[in-house]
């Protein structure tokens, strides 16, 4: 990757042609979506960052999905994307055998409320005595929409059992609109076989 990154640009057209009334409109539709991305590592640093960055959408604008989902009369639009901002960072601290990521994501909309995602996750691997490439890692995640926000965490917990067997353990907490919705763990142990 060059010194100052790599920068994409793309335009993309849709016409679409709807014989009924439905959620997404009637007759023919046509509709453009811009998006510029923005790319960059730091080699020195063991770290990347992308900015997806940028995307906007004119109101008639139809994915193939959205198209799909008008030919069922019974369906609400779900898509209608106006603008969308993203972006992306990736840290490895190769010593400590740790890496960081962290996304941040933005959808406006041409008929509700903005919505706006953040994420968070850290990897650690290791050994732990005898047991080699043990490897632990925890997920923050904060989703905001309609004025209301869900926010919770994943763990998870891998290491080799045996010659060629693995035993993990997931767990989840996830905090929404009302409470507590649940904790769930697993633990499961995969024999690989090896021809």
């Amino acid at each position: 990757m060059s010194t100052f990154g790599a920068v994409a640009f793309d335009v993309t057209h849709s016409h679409t042609k709807l014989d009924k009334d439905t959620a997404y409109g009637k007759g023919s539709l046509d509709g453009n979506s811009f998006r510029v991305s923005y790319s960059k590592d730091f080699d020195q640093l063991n770290s990347r960052v992308t900015f997806a960055g940028y995307r906007f959408s004119e109101e008639n604008f139809m994915t193939m999905s959205e198209y799909l989902d008008a030919s069922d009369s019974g369906m609400v639009r779900t898509g209608n994307d106006k603008e969308m901002y993203t972006a992306t960072y990736n840290q490895n601290f190769r010593d400590a055998g740790v890496s960081v990521y962290l996304n941040y994501t933005r959808h406006t909309y041409w008929d509700r409320e903005e919505q706006t995602n953040y994420n968070i996750m850290l990897s650690h691997y290791f050994n732990m005595g005898s047991i080699r490439n043990v490897s632990i890692s925890m997920t923050g995640y904060r989703y905001e929409y309609d004025n209301q926000a869900d926010k919770g965490m994943y763990i998870s917990l891998s290491m080799p059992w045996g010659d060629n067997s693995t035993v993990s353990y997931n767990g989840t907490m996830a905090v929404g609109r009302t409470a507590v919705r649940s904790v769930i763990s697993a633990v499961s142990m995969t024999r690989l076989t090896i021809s």
